[in-house]
């Protein structure tokens, strides 16, 4: 039987697969049972006629699935950060190596960027009066 906790989990895409698979079990209906795994068998049980054990199978296979589902996309998300992160380090390195071989055109740079910003800053708050 599947957990309360994981139905509470994954409940917005078991009410997707319910209202996919049941048609005759509408939104209100879910709304009512609140989550309540015993609620919700009963529920389908009434409307359409299946069996308990069919209906704790159809119910464990959906929040398989959408655990399925969360793993996938967590391990895209990390993959993700992994790539982000070598370049950052990256253009960290290159950025580093840059300073190092031209220290002064390095200082020249920022210090013009500096001013720059410190420009515009001064002409945005001087149109605000």
């Amino acid at each position: 039987m599947v957990a309360q906790e994981t139905l509470a989990g994954n409940w917005h895409k078991v009410v997707g697969a319910i209202k996919e698979k049941f048609g005759q079990i509408t939104g209100d209906d879910l709304t009512r049972v609140q989550g309540n795994v015993d609620q919700l068998i009963g529920l389908i049980e009434r409307k359409t006629g299946q069996t308990r054990e069919q209906i704790e199978a159809f119910l464990t296979d959906c929040c398989d699935r959408a655990g399925t589902a969360y793993n996938r996309a967590s391990d895209m998300l990390e993959e993700g950060i992994h790539r982000v992160s070598e370049q950052a380090d990256h253009g960290y390195q290159v950025a580093k190596d840059t300073v190092s071989k031209r220290p002064m055109e390095s200082i020249a740079i920022v210090a013009g960027l500096g001013l720059l910003a410190g420009i515009a800053i001064g002409v945005s708050m001087a149109s605000r009066k």
